[in-house]
């Protein structure tokens, strides 16, 4: 394909991606949820994407300069509030009382310093706009100051771009970080809201402004031609990832339906409950309860059992008294608790002489949601797979020694 083909091409991608994106943009700022913020704010971060799109297709034509749809690229500068969309976004997500507050407002002060960047190009006549441009594509330089001035204009406005979006990856992941541990303390099942896909895209996006970087801005601070078609496919896989992000976020249930009860000190792990009021004596008696209910009403069998509704079952209040019994006694966490006692019960499935049901039969049946969850759980707590336990079972029963296997009690 030669380069005006690809070109082509790669506009009417663009075309039907801006399109696409509106339409995905739009369904986010209408899904009507428990927490609407986190949509809204995704779905901002996604109309962007399908401005910035629909700015390349005409940029590729020098006619473009000549037309009031030239100020379409005003709006590059709004890419410096990317990152902090998806960083409120993904905070908006996983705080358990989510909410907006007045000095959020500074995330999007870098808007100021892409404003003031990019300011030069636009108010430049078509002309030098153009001359510029297609100097800065072909990697020539120019003995004009004023033309040499705008050539350095996107390039510097981009590497301040790309550096602040890494900054705010950095930022979400540590968010990430933080809410992977939240919900093991609060959540028996954590498939669907463990966030691991917005990681994923994150990394993946990563990798692309890196690229970018490469094909781009490397370039033009030593006067070569832009690796084009490297940046074209750049760019467009970026727009694909944050399209990616839109659409999972699209089914991404909400995580806290109620906002959860805050336990003093908890940022801190060293003091962690330095302020608690469970005594000794209290936590003895509650460590009996706990054991009890466990063992004979099984609990763990329901597949979305949260802490909340087993403190409620215990009549312990406030919860988190329940999880800091299970951190300080059982030395876990609720997620872990009551997936061990899941993989004892599917242990007596397993150790049947005739089983009839299937591997995923016995994940469903002891509580797990998805038979690639019970397969990590297992082979978290057993350090084998289902068929690898049953297999040594059968064979330790009909070895000379004979006789079951001594289980390991819980707690």
């Amino acid at each position: 394909m030669d380069h005006s083909n690809f070109e082509f091409v790669f506009v009417t991608v663009c075309l039907f991606g801006s399109i696409q994106g509106v339409l995905l943009g739009t369904t986010l700022w209408l899904l009507k949820t428990p927490a609407p913020q986190a949509n809204r704010l995704l779905a901002a971060s996604v109309f962007l994407c399908s401005l910035f799109l629909l700015d390349i297709p005409f940029a590729a034509y020098p006619e473009y300069f000549y037309t009031p749809l030239r100020w379409l690229r005003f709006t590059y500068f709004l890419r410096f509030a990317l990152g902090p969309l998806l960083y409120l976004y993904t905070k908006a997500l996983t705080a358990p009382t989510p909410s907006f507050e007045r000095k959020t407002l500074w995330h999007f002060s870098p808007l100021l310093l892409g404003i003031f960047l990019y300011s030069p190009f636009f108010i430049a006549e078509s002309d030098l706009q153009r001359i510029a441009l297609k100097l800065f594509l072909e990697g020539g330089a120019s003995s004009s100051y004023h033309i040499q001035l705008l050539i350095w204009v996107p390039v510097v406005a981009s590497l301040a771009m790309v550096l602040q979006m890494l900054v705010y990856i950095v930022a979400i992941l540590k968010l990430l970080k933080k809410h992977a541990i939240q919900i093991r303390e609060h959540f028996s099942s954590i498939e669907r809201i463990n966030l691991n896909w917005l990681k994923f895209l994150l990394l993946s996006m990563a990798v692309f402004w890196m690229i970018y970087v490469s094909t781009v801005v490397v370039p033009a601070f030593l006067h070569k031609p832009l690796l084009t078609p490297y940046y074209y496919v750049t760019y467009l896989g970026i727009s694909l990832l944050l399209y990616c992000v839109g659409y999972f976020g699209l089914f991404q249930p909400t995580i806290f339906v109620r906002p959860l009860p805050v336990e003093k000190g908890s940022d801190r792990p060293s003091g962690r409950y330095l302020t608690s009021t469970l005594t000794p004596d209290r936590a003895k008696a509650y460590k009996e309860k706990l054991l009890q209910c466990l063992e004979r009403d099984k609990p763990y069998l329901e597949c979305n059992l949260t802490l909340q509704q087993l403190a409620h079952k215990l009549a312990i209040r406030p919860i988190h008294k329940l999880s800091q019994l299970i951190n300080t006694e059982f030395k876990q966490n609720f997620f872990d608790l009551i997936n061990q006692y899941r993989i004892e019960e599917a242990k007596k499935y397993l150790e049947q002489d005739k089983r009839k049901e299937s591997i995923l039969d016995v994940a469903m049946a002891v509580g797990f949601n998805s038979q690639s969850a019970f397969y990590n759980a297992f082979k978290k707590h057993t350090q084998v797979t289902p068929k690898q336990y049953e297999k040594n079972h059968k064979d330790l029963i009909t070895s000379p020694a004979g006789g079951r296997g001594r289980r390991v009690s819980v707690g």
